[in-house]
């Protein structure tokens, strides 16, 4: 018996049986796999990002035409709102970096719809505002964003309702990522610290 792992167990072979494998069919696999389903589907992050994606997906045959992107047709709502903007506003606005905002910028000036210029107060500020082709081009995008809106919200769901709680989910996820990094910064600080220490 020297060097059989059945003796160097302590426990009787015959109390540790081999577990029986069972075929991923049988009832008690199909109830899993219908509960695992139904937790991955009650999970709020998955449906919104579900639905994030659902609802770009909407707009891309509307926008292919105009020969615009999602993002780019953002960049020109967001002007429509309020022109010109610093880049780095908008950028806050959009959710965006600079760095992922100023391809957009480039490829809508190319379309001509947007001018790039230097603040006359700062020249290190750079702004951005619609050219007239591109104040011509609101209310063709108007038309697009309405059609999604009815697309998504129906006859049965009060729009303003439905934007006023996305828009307190976003806050609300915004402000918790900023004060985890606000607690990441002051963890680093504090490592440095003790090392200069």
């Amino acid at each position: 018996m020297r060097g059989d792992p059945r003796a160097l167990s302590g426990v009787r072979w015959r109390e540790c049986p081999r577990p029986r494998h069972r075929r991923t069919d049988e009832p008690e696999d199909e109830e899993m796999a219908q509960r695992s389903l139904s937790l991955l589907q009650d999970e709020t992050g998955v449906l919104l990002a579900a639905a994030s994606r659902a609802v770009v997906s909407l707009y891309r045959p509307l926008l292919q035409p105009l020969n615009l992107t999602h993002p780019q047709y953002l960049v020109l709502l967001a002007l429509d709102e309020e022109e010109p903007q610093a880049v780095v506003d908008l950028a806050e606005k959009l959710h965006l970096t600079p760095g992922t905002l100023s391809p957009l910028l480039k490829r809508l000036e190319v379309f001509g719809y947007v001018s790039r210029f230097r603040d006359a107060t700062d020249e290190r500020r750079l702004s951005v505002g619609l050219t007239h082709a591109g104040r011509d081009m609101l209310p063709v995008i108007w038309r697009v964003g309405d059609q999604v809106r009815r697309d998504i919200a129906g006859d049965d769901v009060d729009d303003s309702r439905l934007r006023d709680l996305l828009q307190g989910v976003l806050d609300r996820a915004t402000a918790h990522e900023q004060a985890h990094d606000h607690a990441d910064d002051h963890e680093d600080e504090d490592a440095a610290d003790a090392g200069q220490a």
